[in-house]
């Protein structure tokens, strides 16, 4: 595995037992589907780590344990589109950072875009967040994984890391958004349990808080 994406839960490393909290927001977006498929489809071994699913089918689980029994990825991409999904990402980070010590982990999505000077000024095991379209990104790291370079290749596009000047900004095209895969989920362990959970009532919240939530 050469790319693992982890999509955590918003308000910490576990589910937030709160109730009424919506703490395993589950659902994908599409730009990260579309991300990891943009990957696989050059030739990258990317899966995903869907961490509400992981729990649902194993209320004990642990992402530390998890990652201790899994080979190194030498990136793991984490999502912070949503504000709120904050917490789960800083704590993710911190337990990937302190299992995995050798990947390279980049934060990307809207928040992280708008803040990611302040992310990597508090979190110290971020090492870049990519800031506005990831595609031309995926494109440079595809080409740099499929090398078998280790660590980041130089001036990835929208890449901003720290102690560095931030990439030039660049938007990816029509031609590279439309040939976008945003629907398979292979790279996911269990694909069918998470359409399953996306049509269940998310775990953690009482009946009538989540309608017309997604």
């Amino acid at each position: 595995m050469r790319v693992l994406a982890i999509h955590p839960f918003a308000g910490g490393a576990s589910p937030d037992p709160t109730p009424g909290t919506r703490a395993t927001y589950p659902v994908l977006s599409v730009g990260l589907i579309g991300l990891l498929n943009q990957l696989r489809a050059a030739g990258v071994d990317a899966r995903a780590l869907h961490l509400p699913l992981a729990h649902t089918a194993d209320p004990s689980f642990s992402l530390a344990a998890w990652l201790d029994s899994r080979p190194t990825a030498q990136i793991v991409l984490l999502p912070l589109h949503w504000y709120e999904r904050a917490a789960g990402v800083a704590d993710t980070a911190a337990i990937v950072g302190d299992r995995w010590p050798q990947s390279v982990i980049l934060v990307g999505g809207l928040t992280a875009t708008h803040f990611a000077d302040e992310l990597l000024a508090r979190w110290p095991q971020v090492h870049g967040v990519i800031c506005g379209d990831a595609e031309p990104a995926m494109a440079a790291l595809a080409t740099h994984l499929r090398r078998d370079r280790p660590g980041l290749p130089p001036n990835v596009p929208n890449l901003h890391t720290r102690g560095a000047a931030p990439s030039p900004r660049i938007l990816a095209d029509d031609p590279a958004l439309d040939c976008l895969d945003t629907v398979s989920l292979d790279f996911l362990d269990d694909p069918v349990g998470y359409r399953r959970l996306l049509h269940s009532r998310p775990i953690g919240l009482p009946p009538g808080d989540w309608r017309g939530h997604w």
